[in-house]
């Protein structure tokens, strides 16, 4: 994005949005198992983005590298990070899941320095180490027991396969729109979650529904799908 100013309003609210996440989800995992909250917030998101879709004619990707792509965001990103992401916050706590995935923009370094061959400067370096030691204080002085524990791993991989995600976009876009790449690569997340959502058994049925649960979902599906990741992806 040529325009840095509103580059950086744009990340700026995107991560005010994100970061209620954390709390609303931490109080929805209460009442809805994790793989099937991540279900339910891409069928939510792709009802939506799908109307949208075919009001704007957005054209799918047109060959296989960009289709390669697509697919690699929604696998790796919305399928692996997101669910990891539930899953850390149900077994830690809100406030340890957003100090540890707020490590994710010095991750990025790391693999904008493979795939992009971006250069590795001393300052980069120091935030990443800085970071690493950050979470590494965060995982092995968490406290809470073996739950708790694994719970911080499962940030860690969260944060890690986000930072994963966030380069593939930056390559993605420079060869397909921003709404495009989102629509396509929720829709691989939703078929890629379906089957795991299954490994729950019955709970999409067993889930217990309130107004504020139903709300908390309408918030983590309609505005933090989609909002956030279009706002993100068009900084990038």
């Amino acid at each position: 994005m040529k325009q840095p100013v509103l580059a950086s309003l744009y990340l700026s609210l995107a991560a005010s949005i994100w970061g209620g996440m954390y709390v609303v989800s931490k109080y929805v995992l209460e009442f809805i198992p994790p793989f099937t909250l991540v279900w339910l917030r891409y069928a939510v998101a792709l009802i939506v983005l799908g109307v949208i879709a075919v009001v704007k004619r957005v054209h799918p990707p047109k060959n296989r590298r960009d289709w390669g792509l697509v697919i690699a965001i929604g696998a790796i990103g919305y399928v692996v990070s997101i669910s990891l992401q539930f899953v850390g916050t149900k077994w830690s706590n809100a406030h340890t899941a957003s100090l540890i995935t707020a490590s994710t923009p010095t991750f990025v370094v790391l693999f904008a320095r493979w795939l992009l061959g971006e250069a590795l400067t001393w300052r980069k370096l120091v935030a990443l180490l800085l970071a690493t030691s950050g979470v590494i204080v965060i995982v092995g002085l968490g406290g809470g027991g073996e739950s708790t524990l694994a719970g911080n791993m499962a940030l860690v991989g969260a944060a890690v396969t986000w930072a994963l995600l966030s380069v593939l976009v930056k390559m993605a876009s420079a060869r397909l729109s921003v709404f495009s790449i989102t629509t396509y690569a929720i829709f691989t997340a939703f078929i890629g979650m379906t089957p795991m959502m299954l490994t729950e058994g019955s709970g999409l049925a067993a889930s217990h529904w309130s107004v504020p649960v139903a709300l908390g979902v309408l918030y983590l599906h309609t505005i933090l799908t989609m909002s956030c990741r279009l706002m993100t992806s068009g900084c990038l």
